[in-house]
């Protein structure tokens, strides 16, 4: 993972000649705003900030130009548009398609989370076109999905005057290996009218750096999106604040539209992995997602913030909330989920 990555510079990197690089890197709660890595990236010297003591006075790095023969070291073959539409019916079977989804989705064994649930929203809408906009999506995550070839059926579950629900199932081969119910909704008229109140993003002098992707190390699925960290701390660090607040985009190109969102909602790490030191496997076990706000698609190149909290924490299972605002601010979705920590 991106944040494996980070924290494996805790146990000391090592350079080509196998000796440990002359300082490792450090992520812990002394007072100390600015820690330096000497790490061997042919030659590169990085300045990594301490994200959860630095704020306002914080230097800013951007590791992109440091790691460009890192980051394109892989050709990406699938954008996020290309995921969409690898979306085909099967011909002669009702509610039945097929996609097709390569490695650089992954995540560990499986795709991506949010990807499979890309998959799920997209295949609802080329079976009903005329879907009001998405409310609510639950998802399920029952066993993995291997990238390549994907099945996915759609149900109508009922069709009401302003809502519609709808299930569906991803099938790795003959195995259920997500299931997804959502609820679409016309607008109506009504007399209630509430508006979150608009938060403005972080600003420069207030983020921490942008995490580079690093091949064999990072998440494949990470490739395609930026990350800033505000608030918190980085997963495997053994931190001791409950929330993160993390800066994030999509790095492919496209409009961000109702699918990309749903994907990107999934894109943060648990923030429970943040507590452990050292590295632990974890797993979402169901997801839950519910839009607040419906607008027209934007460009990819504004940054979104999630604010994500611990709720719980108990016989390997966590529970946590998150918010995702917007580029000017405004709250988008909210998101639930239960993850399995293996820690």
């Amino acid at each position: 993972m991106v944040w494996t990555c980070l924290c494996r510079l805790q146990s000391g990197w090592r350079n080509a000649a196998n000796r440990p690089s002359r300082s490792c890197y450090r992520h812990n709660s002394l007072p100390a705003a600015v820690r330096e890595v000497d790490a061997c990236f042919g030659g590169i010297d990085i300045d990594v900030v301490d994200i959860a003591t630095a704020k306002r006075k914080m230097p800013l790095l951007d590791c992109r130009s440091m790691f460009v023969p890192v980051i394109t070291s892989r050709e990406i073959s699938m954008h996020i548009d290309d995921v969409c539409h690898s979306i085909t019916p099967v011909i002669g079977q009702p509610g039945l398609f097929q996609a097709e989804v390569d490695d650089g989705w992954a995540q560990g064994r499986t795709l991506f989370g949010g990807i499979q649930a890309l998959l799920a929203v997209r295949a609802m809408r080329a079976a009903m076109p005329d879907l009001p906009p998405l409310w609510s999506l639950h998802t399920t995550f029952v066993a993995p999905a291997a990238a390549g070839q994907l099945g996915l059926r759609v149900e109508l579950l009922r069709q009401g005057r302003a809502a519609v629900q709808v299930a569906a199932r991803l099938m790795a081969g003959e195995q259920v290996a997500a299931m997804f119910v959502a609820v679409f909704g016309a607008s109506r008229d009504s007399a209630l009218s509430f508006k979150p109140e608009v938060k403005p993003l972080a600003t420069d002098s207030s983020a921490g750096p942008e995490l580079p992707f690093i091949a064999g190390m990072s998440p494949e699925f990470t490739r395609h999106y930026a990350y800033r960290w505000v608030e918190g701390g980085l997963p495997f660090s053994g931190h001791y604040a409950t929330t993160n607040r993390i800066l994030l985009r999509q790095r492919d190109p496209g409009l961000m539209g109702e699918e990309q969102i749903v994907a990107m909602a999934d894109a943060i790490p648990p923030v429970a992995l943040s507590l452990v030191q050292g590295h632990a496997p974890a797993s979402t076990i169901s997801w839950e997602l519910e839009f607040v706000h419906h607008g027209e698609p934007i460009g990819n190149e504004g940054w979104w913030r999630m604010d994500a909290s611990l709720v719980a924490a108990r016989d390997g299972y966590a529970n946590q909330d998150a918010h995702l605002y917007g580029p000017d601010g405004e709250l988008i979705a909210l998101s639930r989920q239960v993850v399995a920590v293996f820690a």
